[in-house]
C-alpha cells in the first residue's frame, strides 16, 4: 500500500504551489530551468538549435526537442493548431517518451527525465548529475523524508512541465500554464482506489531507485527471535495489561 502523506509533502507539493514567488518552489524551478538543458541534450551531442539555460525564450512548442517532451500522448507537437491544458498529460511522463495504446499504466511516470528531476529537488542537483552517491541528501534529509509519494511525484512532473516549456511566470491562477489542474489531475490519479494496485507497484519502483537503503530495510522481516521483537512484544503486553486493569477500573466506578 502506498504510505501516507506527511509533512515533506505538504512542504514540497500542494503547499508549495501556492506560496507566490518565494520559498522551496521558487528554488526548484530557478536551478531545474537549467539543469533541464543538460537533461533532454544528447549524450556526446548538442540542442539544435541551441537552448540558453537561464532564458526560456524558444522552448516549448517552438523547439523540436523540448516539444516532443511535452507534446500531449494523443497530439502530434508540431500540429500549430495545438492548445495544452493542465488536462493534457505530456509524453515526458512516460518511459522513452512511448506510449502503449494497449496498456496505457505502461512506462508511465517512469521516465528517465522524472527521475532525474526528481533526485534535483528531493535529494540534491549533484545525484541527478551523477556526481555524489549518496541516497539520502538535501531536502530529503533535512525534513526526514524516506519514501516517494504521490505528492512528490505530482510536484516534480509540474515543475518539470513548467521548466521545457516557454512559460516565463509560475502561478497557479496563469490560464496558460494551468499548472494547479496538471497536479492536481495527477494527484487524484495516484490516489484513485481503482487505481491503487498500479500505484502501489509504481511506488515501489520509485522508492526502490530514489531510497534503496530505506526500501530494503522496509521489506525485511523482524526476526522473531530478536531483541527489538522482544522489546516490543513486551510494550504490547505492558499496554494490554494497563487497558485492561483500564477497563476493570472503569467498570468498577461505573457500578457504584
Amino acid at each position: 500500500m502506498t504510505q501516507p502523506e506527511t509533512n515533506e509533502d505538504i512542504l514540497y507539493s500542494a503547499d508549495a504551489l501556492g506560496r507566490g514567488a518565494s520559498g522551496a518552489r521558487a528554488d526548484d524551478l530557478k536551478t531545474m530551468k537549467t539543469a533541464v538543458i543538460d537533461w533532454i541534450t544528447p549524450e556526446g551531442g548538442v540542442l539544435i538549435p541551441p537552448l540558453q539555460r537561464n532564458v526560456k525564450t524558444g522552448r516549448g512548442f517552438y523547439h523540436e526537442t523540448t516539444g516532443s517532451f511535452l507534446c500531449p500522448t494523443d497530439y502530434d507537437w508540431s500540429d500549430p493548431s495545438l492548445v495544452m491544458t493542465g488536462l493534457h498529460w505530456p509524453r515526458f511522463l512516460y518511459q522513452g517518451l512511448k506510449v502503449n495504446p494497449e496498456n496505457a499504466w505502461d512506462g508511465l511516470f517512469r521516465s528517465k527525465i522524472m527521475l532525474l528531476a526528481y533526485k534535483h529537488i528531493f535529494i540534491s542537483p549533484s545525484a541527478a548529475s551523477g556526481e555524489s552517491r549518496a541516497t539520502r541528501a538535501g531536502n530529503a534529509q533535512i525534513h526526514g523524508m524516506t519514501h516517494v509519494t504521490p505528492a512528490s511525484i505530482a510536484y516534480v512532473a509540474t515543475l518539470l512541465r513548467f521548466s521545457l516549456s516557454h512559460w516565463n511566470i509560475f502561478n497557479r491562477n496563469d490560464k496558460n500554464a494551468d499548472s494547479e489542474r496538471f497536479y492536481a489531475g495527477i494527484l487524484d490519479f495516484l490516489e484513485d482506489p481503482q487505481e491503487q494496485t498500479e500505484v502501489d507497484e509504481l511506488m515501489k519502483w520509485w522508492n526502490s531507485t530514489i531510497f534503496p537503503v530505506q526500501y530494503e530495510c522496509g521489506e525485511l522481516s523482524l526476526p522473531s527471535t530478536s531483541a527489538l521483537a522482544a522489546l516490543r512484544a513486551q510494550r504490547r503486553s505492558g499496554r494490554g495489561q494497563a487497558l485492561r486493569t483500564s477497563n476493570i477500573q472503569n467498570g468498577s466506578t461505573g457500578a457504584n
